[in-house]
Protein backbone atom coordinates (compact mmCIF):
# COMPACT_ATOMS: atom_id res chain seq x y z
CA UNK A 1 0.00 0.00 0.00
CA UNK A 2 1.07 3.40 -0.43
CA UNK A 3 0.17 6.68 1.75
CA UNK A 4 -0.75 10.13 0.19
CA UNK A 5 -1.69 13.16 2.11
CA UNK A 6 -4.68 15.26 -0.20
CA UNK A 7 -4.37 19.54 0.69
CA UNK A 8 -8.08 20.66 -0.14
CA UNK A 9 -7.40 24.17 -1.15
CA UNK A 10 -10.45 26.32 -0.34
CA UNK A 11 -11.69 28.89 -3.07
CA UNK A 12 -10.93 31.88 -0.68
CA UNK A 13 -9.41 32.58 2.68
CA UNK A 14 -12.91 33.07 4.25
CA UNK A 15 -14.45 30.31 2.99
CA UNK A 16 -15.00 28.23 6.30
CA UNK A 17 -16.97 31.25 7.96
CA UNK A 18 -18.78 32.28 4.74
CA UNK A 19 -19.93 29.19 2.85
CA UNK A 20 -23.31 30.25 0.48
CA UNK A 21 -25.78 27.29 0.48
CA UNK A 22 -24.26 25.69 -2.28
CA UNK A 23 -20.95 25.65 -1.18
CA UNK A 24 -22.47 24.23 2.28
CA UNK A 25 -24.67 21.19 0.07
CA UNK A 26 -20.86 20.54 -1.62
CA UNK A 27 -19.52 20.88 1.66
CA UNK A 28 -21.96 18.13 2.88
CA UNK A 29 -21.55 15.77 -0.02
CA UNK A 30 -17.94 16.05 0.32
CA UNK A 31 -17.81 14.83 4.28
CA UNK A 32 -20.07 11.81 3.38
CA UNK A 33 -18.01 10.99 0.32
CA UNK A 34 -15.05 10.74 2.63
CA UNK A 35 -16.88 9.24 5.67
CA UNK A 36 -17.67 6.80 2.95
CA UNK A 37 -13.76 6.10 2.36
CA UNK A 38 -13.08 5.97 5.95
CA UNK A 39 -15.37 2.97 5.98
CA UNK A 40 -13.96 1.54 2.75
CA UNK A 41 -10.31 1.56 4.51
CA UNK A 42 -9.39 3.73 1.96
CA UNK A 43 -9.20 6.68 4.23
CA UNK A 44 -6.78 6.70 7.61
CA UNK A 45 -8.11 10.11 8.38
CA UNK A 46 -9.80 13.44 7.24
CA UNK A 47 -10.95 17.08 8.26
CA UNK A 48 -10.59 20.75 8.56
CA UNK A 49 -6.85 22.04 9.76
CA UNK A 50 -6.97 25.71 11.29
CA UNK A 51 -3.63 27.38 10.13
CA UNK A 52 -3.39 30.76 11.70
CA UNK A 53 -6.49 32.56 10.22
CA UNK A 54 -7.00 29.86 7.09
CA UNK A 55 -8.93 26.76 7.42
CA UNK A 56 -7.96 24.24 4.49
CA UNK A 57 -9.07 20.07 4.29
CA UNK A 58 -6.43 17.36 4.57
CA UNK A 59 -7.28 13.53 4.14
CA UNK A 60 -4.50 10.79 4.47
CA UNK A 61 -5.40 7.74 2.41
CA UNK A 62 -3.96 4.57 2.22
CA UNK A 63 -4.14 3.06 -1.39
CA UNK A 64 -2.47 0.67 -3.85
CA UNK A 65 -0.98 3.96 -6.15
CA UNK A 66 -1.29 7.16 -7.05
CA UNK A 67 -3.11 6.57 -9.34
CA UNK A 68 -5.88 5.50 -7.26
CA UNK A 69 -5.17 8.56 -5.19
CA UNK A 70 -5.81 10.93 -8.24
CA UNK A 71 -9.19 8.87 -9.25
CA UNK A 72 -10.06 9.26 -5.30
CA UNK A 73 -9.63 13.47 -5.50
CA UNK A 74 -11.28 13.20 -9.60
CA UNK A 75 -14.48 11.88 -7.81
CA UNK A 76 -14.66 14.13 -4.76
CA UNK A 77 -17.47 16.62 -4.82
CA UNK A 78 -15.50 19.49 -3.68
CA UNK A 79 -13.00 19.14 -6.88
CA UNK A 80 -16.61 17.98 -9.12
CA UNK A 81 -18.30 20.97 -8.40
CA UNK A 82 -15.04 23.06 -9.26
CA UNK A 83 -15.47 24.87 -6.27
CA UNK A 84 -11.72 24.03 -5.10
CA UNK A 85 -8.72 21.88 -6.07
CA UNK A 86 -6.37 19.45 -4.08
CA UNK A 87 -2.89 18.58 -3.90
CA UNK A 88 -2.02 15.15 -3.52
CA UNK A 89 1.70 14.79 -2.23
CA UNK A 90 2.90 11.01 -1.41
CA UNK A 91 3.83 10.29 1.83
CA UNK A 92 6.91 7.76 0.90
CA UNK A 93 7.70 6.61 5.02
CA UNK A 94 4.62 6.76 6.29
CA UNK A 95 4.38 4.62 9.56
CA UNK A 96 0.53 3.91 10.51
CA UNK A 97 -0.80 2.43 13.67
CA UNK A 98 -2.92 -0.82 13.84
CA UNK A 99 -6.49 -0.53 13.07
CA UNK A 100 -7.84 -1.99 16.15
Amino acid sequence: MSVFVYRLNPPRPSFFEDQDEDEKNVMAEHVKYWKRLLLDGKAVAFGSVLDGNAVWGLAVVDVETKEEACALRGADPAITSGMTHADILPIPQAVLRPLT
